[in-house]
């Protein structure tokens, strides 16, 4: 008898576990792909949401808000409100002044002004405030500035048209130069922070101004975003 046909049944029998074996493998890199696939949806929904929340927490964060500057557990390590702290309470300004707070990044200092004016008065009453960036703890120098009414009435007159009723932007910028403000009028006081928006440019660019103007000094900014190079950088 020939043993030809018990080879082909042979051969037959081992054709079906291969195919079972390539569709597993099929199926298994189908899932894989599909795996693959499923992340990278959900990295990029996941980015996205984490974009759009770090948005809507700056919108929260940079709006002009009704009353002083406020700790936010967002914001963990918060220089202003510390320097802020250190500063005379806003309650001293006479009814009608402002405080003001900027810490620009990989700068020699920071700086912090306060100013009120008295009804009547001739002139507003400031103090400038520059901080050392290596020793925090130490005001490196205080020095007293006037404003005269007329400048005063027209600085106050922009920034209100500037800071009332701001929105918010988003200032999740890296670096810049953060800033905070507080506003008293009577017994209301509105208050708000930013960094990097077009926004918040402006409010910095104003009040660099009046301090150069009002309280000049080779202490002062070198830059128009508040920076001062450290000796070594220049």
């Amino acid at each position: 008898m020939s043993t030809v046909p018990e080879q082909d049944a042979s051969q037959h029998c081992r054709y079906p576990t291969r195919l079972k074996w390539l569709h597993r493998i099929g199926y298994g890199t189908t899932a894989l792909v599909a795996i693959q696939i499923l992340v990278i949806i959900g990295t990029a929904c996941w980015l996205q949401w984490e974009e759009a929340h770090r948005s809507r927490t700056w919108l929260a964060l940079s709006k002009t808000q009704e009353g002083p500057v406020k700790p936010d557990a967002r914001l963990p390590n918060d220089d202003m409100l510390d320097y802020l702290r250190r500063l005379p309470p806003i309650t001293g300004l006479h009814g009608n002044g402002f405080r003001f707070v900027v810490t620009p990044s990989f700068s020699q200092s920071d700086y912090a002004f306060t100013l009120s004016f008295t009804q009547g008065a001739k002139r507003a009453e400031g103090v400038l405030y520059i901080f050392g960036t290596r020793t925090p703890d130490a005001v490196t120098q205080r020095r007293a500035f006037t404003v005269p009414a007329w400048n005063y009435r027209r600085y106050a007159e922009v920034m209100d048209q500037l800071t009332d009723g701001w929105p918010g932007a988003d200032e999740g910028c890296a670096d810049g130069a953060p800033v905070a403000f507080e506003r008293l009028r009577g017994e209301r006081v509105t208050s708000g922070r930013g960094n990097c928006s077009p926004h918040y440019d402006r409010v910095k660019r104003l009040n660099l101004a009046l301090i150069r103007r009002f309280a000049p000094g080779p202490d002062l900014p070198t830059e128009h975003d508040w920076y001062r190079p450290f000796p070594e950088d220049r």
